[in-house]
């Protein structure tokens, strides 16, 4: 599918301000592929996306963004979803190991017709030197004349990537090439340099139905623990509380019924997440269940003056999200998230 031209790659831009204190480091751009537009572009109702190899040192993502085309007639369900996948999976040919554990989820996100970036900020995930990102599109009908999928780039200008794909469909992974394309998408990644392993699982006992996991980590940071019954399926539970570390170690409890299939355990670094997808801004937060949690917005750190967004949430767990549908094309803002008493 052709199109005259493609929008202007992540038109929108957003700043954060996280309100814990953060280890100063500089950014490096260790991916990107958004020069060179192929003027098309690749639809699939299953969830499919590049495996990618980075570039220089740096390894903890802090920033994320690609590209998509939609054409649909608004119903309101339209939505897609974002993920990152170690390649570790089951050998699909010789060199091509099968994306397998899940290390990030964006959750759902409202699609709009037309070109449009996805830009996710904010999100502090350790990465391995490869590794496979992928969409999912949700709410299109193609027996209606819709479509919605990722924009071919060509080539990556830093870090690399095979002119092929990966796509799931029933559970299944297997490698795709279009006839006659250079099956790259648009994406940009940005990282920070950091350890290899800001957390580790030291030890896993079981006593009485119950399991302990120690874990090292990063004082002053809040982590929760996540499980899993099927390594193969990808999905991940996580445990309704989460500890904030005063030492180099946490312990997560673990309540285990004698009829549950054996768990997979890791240990996961909660942080601000910030989405930004099409006029709207998704900020999700670590929060105390029960509170209530607004959002606010400045334009300009130096006037010292923060506007409140309308709208209260009340944290239902350990997490809270927020949204600003109030920011245009081409604005830049600072956020923080406020507790009321």
């Amino acid at each position: 599918m052709k199109f005259p031209c493609a929008a202007s790659f992540f038109a929108l831009f957003i700043g954060i301000l996280l309100t814990t204190p953060t280890q100063a480091a500089e950014a490096e751009v260790v991916y990107e592929n958004s020069q060179n537009y192929l003027a098309q572009f690749r639809p699939s109702p299953f969830e499919y996306g590049d495996q990618i190899t980075l570039t220089g040192e740096n390894r903890i993502i802090t920033d994320f963004g690609f590209e998509y085309f939609a054409r649909f007639t608004s119903s309101g369900d339209e939505y897609a979803r974002l993920r990152f996948y170690r390649n570790d999976g089951p050998e699909f040919k010789p060199g091509y190991e099968a994306p397998k554990t899940l290390f990030y989820d964006s959750g759902l996100f409202s699609l709009e017709a037309g070109f449009h970036s996805v830009f996710a900020s904010g999100l502090n995930l350790q990465v391995p030197d490869e590794f496979t990102w992928t969409v999912q599109f949700y709410g299109i009908d193609s027996s209606a004349d819709e479509a919605a999928g990722l924009l071919f780039y060509s080539p990556p200008t830093t870090g690399s990537s095979s002119d092929d794909f990966w796509e799931r469909e029933n559970g299944v992974w297997r490698v795709e090439q279009t006839p006659d394309q250079l099956d790259n998408f648009a994406a940009k990644v940005t990282a920070i340099s950091g350890p290899l392993l800001p957390s580790e699982i030291l030890s896993i006992t079981f006593t009485a139905g119950q399991a302990k996991v120690t874990a090292s980590v990063t004082t002053g940071k809040r982590y929760a623990l996540e499980f899993s019954s099927d390594l193969n399926s990808g999905i991940w539970e996580r445990q309704p509380v989460s500890l904030q570390a005063t030492n180099a170690v946490v312990e997560f409890f673990d309540t285990v019924a004698p009829s549950n299939p054996a768990r997979f355990y890791r240990i996961v670094e909660l942080g601000n997440h910030v989405l930004l997808a099409g006029n709207e801004t998704v900020i999700t937060s670590p929060a105390v269940s029960g509170k209530t949690y607004v959002l606010e917005y400045s334009d300009d750190l130096t006037t010292g003056n923060w506007f409140r967004i309308p709208g209260q949430v009340v944290a239902l767990g350990d997490r809270v999200t927020l949204v600003d549908s109030t920011i245009n094309a081409g604005t830049m803002r600072f956020y923080r998230v406020v507790a009321l008493d």
